[in-house]
């Protein structure tokens, strides 16, 4: 059980992680977004959607976690 609960712990941490990530790289899209080039600013933002997808389905996945039963 021990392990199990080790892998799990692991596993939201590398989530809180990539939710870090994510945001940063959001913060750090917005001069492409202004004054990239049509084809960078294109790709920035479906890197976005993306990005904004994954954080709702983690948050999702967050609040799911912490109490399995709905309560």
């Amino acid at each position: 059980m021990k392990e199990q609960e080790d892998a799990w712990t692991r596993v939201l941490r590398l989530m809180r992680d990539l939710e870090m990530l994510l945001l940063d790289i959001k913060d750090a899209a917005v001069p492409v977004l202004t004054t990239g080039e049509p084809e960078q600013a294109w790709r920035t933002r479906r890197f976005l959607r993306l990005a904004d997808r994954m954080l709702e389905d983690m948050h999702g996945l967050q609040f799911a976690s912490e109490d399995p039963n709905g309560n």
